[in-house]
């Protein structure tokens, strides 16, 4: 049952607090309060079979900020003690009430009528008053009573309690509650009145609180009803009871009746004194017993702890066991099955040895037959003067591989998610519609073929061809055909052998399109070859860094010998529909007419077009170039623009004149010419002065717009109107407009900014946040862009700096560009060095600033506190004794980090070697092992170990990893203390020195993959990533620390549904979920051996596990597998390799208006 709608006829903020000891029936009547109006939290406590079947009704948050408060306090709910003097004042008391007014701010910010229930508060009354008079709530309460022997009772068959201290703990809560409610608005009622009557009860009690319950509608009577039920009772005492025994009838019965005479009567000062009298009473024997019983809960928290101990490994035990018999079973049914099998085969194998001798025996006959034939044939005349003739045409065979070369004109057999509309046209009804094919012929084409097709679409079609060969369309016979717009495609695939079914992904949209002449012709592996070098012949002639690609291709295969990385290049190219940058930035990023007219209708249709000021200094720039960067910006499709022009002092005349050109020429362009130079900080302050727009667009003199760069800032606004920057990606143009190395960037990731200036280009800033942190810099020329964008981010949250995920802007690359630094010095870095160094100045972080390991990055060197915290390592393991001591070793002796400990998880070794070294390291007092013979679950083991660690960080760390550099640990802590850390992983190799760890990337394969998998450890992979600290959304847990306080909170790894495999993933993506930044590092190298104790993944038993992991991991984080922030859209999900995506998943903000048509 969900909690009812809130009530809206309450005009103020009222909180309802349902106060009560445990058992005493509040749960049925919080219940009752929330059918009639009162709003509760959706987080809510789930009902407990056996315990509370109808629902305990109390906010999950409430129960554990209370248990939490209560254990730090050194109690428990059932602690029968006098809470410490001056608890309300505490540390703790403060951390729980700022936790109490989060959670009841955001659940309930905006609710008229609300409640809260758990029996708890009615001791910790001191702490929620204050938390509720802090939210602005208007607070009412309901004092639910019980008979106190029907407490006592409840209590000892649910959990136990003596008599006594049932007793005590119902006196406590009673007294200590209503003395904290004495003199507020407030109503008793007694479960008997209410079990009775609810509807009376319920409604004299909302007379005195002012509550508008209208217990007269039928439909709320109905559901009350049928949840209040006589069942619910399973005692019953009469009141008489209390007073029959002296020794009750002196506290409790006191209690009791004084608590009913206020139901009946009203407040009265009788029994209010009888309430101190008996506190008072209480409060002296105390003194007396309070010790005694605190050396004993002492104690029975201790057996408590080792029960739970007993009881989880007794289920581990039983889950181990269950499991076993279950594979006993399952074994013994395969084994039943198979023989089966064998019995069936035995039979059908002597059916066909019987047939096949047969037919061997008539073979041979008629194969004796012609060989007379042909021995006659031979001897004849005409086939010796044929000879040359037969000579020349297999010859002519061999060249072309003509054996079977066959053109097959496709048909659409049948439409999936697509509805037929006549003449080849279709109508889409879901992404991706399926075009089943069929051929002329008897059979399917297969081996290396030249695919042809016609496809009309209002957007780019880029069709996939699925090759089934009796498995299903399965990905990895999934081939990429040529994307186009409205024309014919051609591409050349190699099928696989023994094709049963052909399919064909038209377009990935939802839309109106046609599809006609699908063409599958054989082609034999020499044209494939002669095609493909006169590709790329023919692009090395148009294109000078394909040229330079092939040379050094060519010569590295020269050097090295090896003809076949140029056969392996000659299959990719001929499988690869787009082979170069300029062709899929062509397909993709330059508009069609239709693109523009839709780009059009979609300004005309903003709400809010803001005025973009495009600031650009200059100074001496070639005209030429000049010329083409002011042409780009008048070239916009969006409209509301300005250009800001701030000469610095050029030299070259026909430089000034052409700025005074177009200023004449177009109010829009506004130029200052400055009368000395500056260097380009003060130019650039300068052609600020000249802005007036809500929104700053910063262009290099020599740089161009993309023809929708400012409309895309503009659809960007729209969305997110609060941005504070937004960027876009990048790529570069030469002197001779040849497009190249694009920077497909990620979202905003903080932590790799401090590393590299990806905001770069397009940088668009707003106005007024320029203006409040002064502008640029004088003295940080050269990345003087750098330190504005440090200034402003370091002050706005992250869901104001925003990414546009499209190539808006093309960097100019001449001779002493920056674009062309790469390999020249780099002017720069003092700069920059500078302005991060006093970004950490500004925002009160210690560390130093020093060259990062990749050209032009950075790295900063957090400063480790004074008392280090202190990192609890785990590693589960199982035998492979050699494999465990060299981790074990790395982390003793490579390691500078000095505060640690290690709990090694024994998962049921059972090689003597391994015992023994296991037994030798119980030696060295850092290091545990802890003994767990139930059946292998990585996510158990560790959570397990997690809650025997003793130190501030949790570290999850392979068996199979080796440090490289000894201060591994040390940069990991330093990462994970900084502010709103959660995770931080490392940088792993395998023992080739290849890449094997560098971030994950979700949806990547599927479900997760590594980022830059196999890179050379030398080499800096996707633009200097390799080498940059910076966030992900995942890093994998061979090697990766979390604070404690956020592996609890976020409940640690999930061992229910992710046993083994991506339960790293998955904790991760919890962290990011809970606000935290996961962190890569590429300053802790280790290497990774990937899971040799464990084994292979190859047994079905294991595969099936696999899947029905990643299918959980699927539809647990489907969001974050379509669209992983830290991964651009323009690159591929297919392999682990950041390659370019074809087609793009980056999203077109005009192609609704297209459709619109």
């Amino acid at each position: 049952m969900a909690p009812k709608t809130p009530s809206k006829k309450k005009a103020a903020n009222t909180a309802l607090v349902i106060l009560g000891m445990h058992r005493s029936g509040t749960s049925a009547l919080t219940r009752v309060c929330n059918i009639l109006g009162v709003e509760l939290s959706g987080n809510l406590v789930p009902a407990a079979a056996g315990n509370n079947e109808t629902g305990f009704w109390e906010h999950q948050e409430a129960v554990r900020v209370d248990d939490d408060l209560l254990v730090n306090l050194g109690m428990y709910w059932d602690d029968p003690r006098a809470l410490p003097p001056g608890w309300e004042a505490s540390g703790e008391a403060s951390e729980a009430k700022t936790e109490i007014v989060d959670f009841l701010r955001k659940d309930f910010g905006n609710s008229a009528l609300w409640g809260v229930k758990d029996p708890r508060i009615c001791r910790l009354l001191p702490l929620w008053q204050p938390a509720l008079e802090e939210l602005g709530a208007d607070p009412v309460f309901i004092v639910m009573q019980r008979h106190p022997l029907e407490v006592v009772r409840s209590l000892h068959q649910r959990d136990g309690l003596s008599n006594g201290r049932g007793l005590l703990l119902w006196l406590r809560h009673v007294l200590e509650g209503e003395k904290a409610t004495r003199g507020t608005k407030r109503s008793f009622i007694s479960y008997d009145a209410f079990m009775a009557d609810w509807d009376g009860t319920i409604s004299k009690a909302a007379r005195t609180l002012g509550l508008p319950f209208d217990t007269s509608d039928a439909e709320a009577r109905k559901e009350i009803e049928s949840f209040i039920r006589p069942g619910l009772r399973h005692f019953a005492f009469h009141g008489a009871e209390l007073f029959a025994e002296e020794k009750l009838a002196l506290w409790a019965g006191r209690v009791y009746d004084a608590c009913r005479s206020i139901e009946e009567h009203g407040e009265s000062d009788a029994a209010h004194a009888v309430f101190d009298m008996v506190a008072r009473e209480i409060e002296l024997a105390s003194f007396h017993f309070d010790e005694v019983i605190g050396e004993a809960t002492k104690r029975e928290l201790e057996l408590r702890d080792e029960i739970h101990d007993l009881h989880t490994r007794l289920n581990h035990k039983e889950i181990w066991a269950a499991e076993q018999q279950s594979r006993v079973e399952e074994r013994d049914n395969r084994l039943a099955h198979r023989e089966g099998i064998i019995e069936g085969l035995t039979q059908e194998r002597n059916h066909l040895i019987a047939v096949h001798t047969k037919e061997m025996h008539d073979l041979r006959i008629e194969n004796a037959r012609l060989h007379r034939e042909v021995r006659f044939i031979a001897d004849t005349w005409s086939w010796r003067l044929t000879k040359p003739f037969r000579f020349a045409h297999r010859l002519f065979l061999r060249a072309l591989g003509t054996a079977r070369l066959m053109k097959h004109q496709m048909h659409i057999q049948d439409a999936i998610d697509a509805e037929p509309l006549g003449d080849d046209r279709f109508r889409s009804t879901r992404p991706n519609p399926q075009l089943l094919l069929s051929s002329p012929h008897r059979f399917l084409p297969e081996g290396w073929v030249e695919v042809t097709y016609e496809i009309e679409a209002t957007r780019i079609a880029a069709p996939f061809l699925f090759a089934d060969v009796g498995k299903g369309y399965k990905d990895a016979n999934r081939f990429r055909l040529s994307p186009t717009r409205g024309g014919v495609g051609r591409t050349v695939v190699r099928l696989p052998n023994r094709v049963v079914a052909l399919r064909m992904d038209p377009i990935h949209f939802v839309g109106e399109f046609r599809v006609k002449n699908i063409t599958i012709r054989e082609i034999s592996r020499t044209w494939v070859a002669l095609s493909v070098v006169g590709h790329r012949l023919k692009l090395a002639l148009l294109d000078r860094h394909a040229r330079r690609h092939l040379i050094e291709k060519l010569w590295e295969a020269a050097r090295l010998r090896d003809t076949s990385a140029i056969k392996r290049s000659i299959a990719t190219t001929a499988a690869n529909p787009l082979s170069s940058y300029a062709h899929w930035f062509e397909t993709y990023t330059r508009l069609s007419e239709d693109d523009v007219a839709a780009v059009k209708r979609h300004i005309a249709e903003m709400q809010e077009k803001p005025l973009i000021s495009v600031v650009m200094p200059t100074y001496n720039t070639p005209p030429e170039f000049l010329e083409r960067a002011i042409e780009s910006v008048k070239a916009q499709l969006y409209p509301n623009w300005e250009l800001c022009i701030a000469d610095d002092a050029s030299t070259n005349q026909a430089t000034k004149d052409l700025l005074a050109k177009y200023a004449d020429g177009d109010d829009r362009i506004k130029v200052t010419f400055r009368e000395k130079n500056g260097h380009i900080s003060a130019a650039s302050n300068s052609a600020l002065e000249l802005a007036g727009g809500e929104f700053i667009a910063l262009l290099d003199h020599d740089d161009e717009l993309t023809e929708h760069a400012l409309y895309m800032v503009a659809a960007e606004l729209s969305l997110h109107p609060d941005a504070d920057v937004i960027y876009s990606d990048e790529d570069k143009v030469d002197e001779s407009g040849e497009h190249y190395s694009p920077y497909f960037k990620p979202d905003w990731s903080p932590h790799m900014f401090l590393g590299q200036n990806f905001i770069n280009h397009l940088g668009v800033y707003r106005h007024s946040r320029v203006k409040e942190v002064g502008g640029f810099r004088l003295g940080f020329e050269g990345s003087q862009d750098y330190d504005l964008a440090l200034r402003i981010t370091e002050t706005s949250p992250p869901e104001k700096i925003r990414h546009i995920p499209h190539v808006l802007y093309h960097w100019r690359a001449m001779e002493g560009s920056a674009a062309r630094a790469e390999d020249e010095k780099d002017y720069t870095a003092g700069a920059a060095i500078k302005a991060v160094t006093e970004h950490l100045q500004r925002t009160g972080t210690k560390g130093e600033v020093v060259p990062g390991r990749d050209v032009h990055s950075l790295r900063v060197i957090y400063e480790l506190p004074e008392e280090l915290p202190k990192v609890s390592l785990i590693i589960p393991t199982r035998n492979r004794a050699d494999i465990l001591k060299c981790a074990v070793d790395g982390i003793i002796e490579k390691n500078d980090y000095p505060n640690w400990e290690l709990i090694i998880v024994d998962n049921g070794s059972d090689e003597e070697e391994t015992l023994a070294y296991l037994d030798s390291l119980k030696s060295d007092p850092r290091i545990r092992v802890h003994r767990d013979d139930g059946p292998f679950n990585y996510s158990r083991l560790n959570n397990d170990a997690a809650r025997l660690a003793t130190g501030e960080i949790i570290g999850l760390v392979n068996n199979d990893i080796e440090p490289i550099n000894d201060d591994w640990l040390s940069e990991m802590v330093r990462q994970v203390i900084q502010p709103g850390v959660g995770i931080v992983g490392a940088k792993l190799y395998y023992s080739n020195d290849t890449l094997q760890h560098g971030g994950v990337i979700v949806g990547l394969g599927g479900v997760a993959g590594h980022f830059d998998k196999r890179l050379p450890r030398e080499k800096r992979g996707y633009f200097g990533r390799a080498m940059l600290v910076q966030d992900f959304s995942a890093v994998t847990a061979a090697c990766l620390l979390a604070p404690k306080k956020v592996f609890d909170e976020v409940g640690g790894l999930d061992e229910k549904n992710l046993a083994v495999a991506f339960n790293d993933v998955d904790f991760c993506l919890k962290v990011r979920h809970a606000g935290y930044w996961v962190v890569w590092t590429p300053y802790a190298e280790l290497y990774h051996y990937e899971s040799i104790s464990r084994g292979d993944d190859d047994a079905p038993e294991k595969r099936e596990r696999f899947n029905a992991e990643a299918t959980c991991m699927r539809e647990r984080w489907a969001t974050d597998c379509e669209n992983d922030p830290f991964y651009n859209p323009n690159l591929t999900l297919d392999f682990e390799q950041p390659v370019i995506a074809d087609p793009p998943r980056a999203s077109r903000p005009w192609n609704d208006y297209i459709e619109a048509e």
